[in-house]
């Protein structure tokens, strides 16, 4: 990356040749991620479906903000080393006139203005296709991968593809950072959906449930719509930042670009190491061995030294709950789940009497709460929203729960392990634990702990109902 061509090239083309060297290899690595972003049901695709049906733009210039050089920059790259080419190369398969005009006016140097009266209907047409095209083109590159254990990547076909992202997210950066795209959604606010601004904690628990993928950074960009002490962002905020995290990669490779060839960088040289996870074992360890195995399970509880738990009653427990047929309670909370979610309050109290009476450890009490607030809500329907939340939050856990020991139980049947390796689980096998101080690894193991989200209901059944249970557990 310091390397200087030798050229005698300005100073943007050698960043260029830098930034879309690097580039590729980071979306080469990364599509996975960024397709399933921007195909997510409930975080994306509502985005992308307000923005398309939006057919006439009108237009305030009362609305313009005051432009900052970076945004001014981005614009005109925008133009210049994107439209200009693609509507050179007939790509685009739309016509937009007044924004090539801008485009040649960028490229004299002479002024310009990206989003006018003039180009604004031309400018979210723009956006709708690149948004099309963006998604398209992960889709093609994902395909033309192939297997992951024939290596395709070299492909002609992996490498159109693949300078297919790349262009269509540069083109979606630089938008995401210019100065129109936030002029642009405050004129047409009013013909966007508000999809993900009511009841909106609710919603987030609810899609949970609904068994879509959590990606937490994602989740924050919907959440970002509520600001500090509650007070609501305007709404064309949480659209421009949800486009900047489609193309937070992107992003990624300018800053890391810029800093390395930065007046503050100075080392002559860097090294690059990969921590590449050894090749996983499909063939998955039954759990009834991992707790009687003292070598891969621990035999003592390290947050209580004094516990007399051993895993013998671990085993047992779980064994037990088990054979309470975990999958007749989890198909009963499921569907109180979406009872709930439809807010047909009388069927999905049905269902919650009738896990009253499930064996399953920690059910029947969640349960029983959970039926006292529901008919509270039936009595009292404009109830506070915490309530609802509360409603919704106990149903998720009697789903988690239910669904833990029913996966256990398919395990019995499929025990092949189909996932991978954490980085993180990698690097910290790599720590010496057998010297006596580890304090010295203290902020290390903070900095690599993984943090997994576990059922209240399970965690209350585990430190609570095992106690009564077994007596020692």
């Amino acid at each position: 990356m310091k390397d200087r061509p030798s050229d005698g090239g300005p100073e943007e083309t050698n960043l260029t040749k830098l930034s879309d060297r690097l580039l590729l290899y980071v979306i080469t690595t990364s599509y996975p991620k960024m397709l399933r972003r921007m195909k997510h049901k409930t975080l994306s695709i509502p985005y992308i479906t307000s923005l398309e049906q939006v057919k006439i733009v009108p237009f305030d210039e009362s609305l313009r903000l005051k432009a900052s050089k970076e945004e001014i920059e981005n614009d005109r790259l925008f133009l210049v080393r994107f439209l200009l080419p693609a509507i050179q190369e007939s790509w685009l398969g739309l016509s937009t006139p007044k924004l090539f005009q801008q485009a040649n006016l960028a490229c004299e140097g002479s002024p310009f203005q990206l989003y006018t009266e003039d180009t604004c209907l031309e400018f979210h047409l723009l956006l709708s296709i690149l948004l099309q095209k963006f998604r398209g083109s992960l889709e093609d590159l994902s395909k033309s991968r192939g297997k992951e254990n024939v290596s395709t990547v070299g492909s002609e076909a992996f490498k159109k593809h693949l300078l297919a992202v790349m262009l269509n997210g540069y083109a979606l950066q630089r938008i995401a950072r210019g100065s129109a795209l936030p002029m642009h959604l405050q004129n047409i606010t009013p013909m966007l959906n508000d999809y993900h601004r009511a009841n909106l904690s609710t919603q987030v628990k609810e899609r949970r449930g609904l068994g879509y993928e959590f990606d937490e950074e994602l989740e924050a960009v919907q959440l970002s719509a509520i600001g500090e002490g509650g007070l609501r962002k305007p709404m064309w905020r949480s659209y421009v930042d949800w486009l900047k995290l489609m193309v937070l990669h992107f992003d990624a490779v300018d800053i890391l670009i810029r800093h390395v060839t930065g007046p503050h960088f100075h080392y002559s040289s860097i090294s690059i190491k990969i921590l590449v996870p050894p090749p996983v074992d499909n063939t998955l360890l039954p759990w009834r061995e991992l707790f009687t195995d003292s070598k891969l399970f621990p035999t003592k509880n390290v947050q209580d030294p004094h516990s007399t738990k051993t895993n013998d009653e671990i085993l047992e427990f779980l064994e037990n709950a088990t054979m309470s047929n975990p999958k007749e309670s989890l198909t009963t909370a499921k569907s109180a789940e979406k009872l709930w979610i439809q807010r047909d309050v009388e069927k999905t109290i049905i269902e919650i009497e009738l896990l009253k009476n499930s064996a399953l450890p920690g059910i029947k009490g969640c349960a029983e709460k959970l039926y006292n607030m529901l008919c509270g809500w039936k009595a009292q329907p404009e109830s506070p929203g915490n309530l609802i939340l509360d409603i919704t939050h106990s149903i998720q856990s009697l789903c988690d729960n239910a669904k833990f020991f029913a996966d256990l139980v398919k395990m019995n049947d499929a025990p092949n392990f189909t996932g991978t390796l954490h980085c993180e689980a990698c690097l910290a096998s790599l720590i010496n634990h057998s010297v006596n101080d580890n304090s010295k690894y203290e902020d290390l193991l903070i900095q690599l702990k993984v943090g997994y989200a576990v059922s209240n209901c399970f965690c209350y059944q585990i430190l609570n109902s095992c106690d009564r249970t077994l007596d020692k557990l």
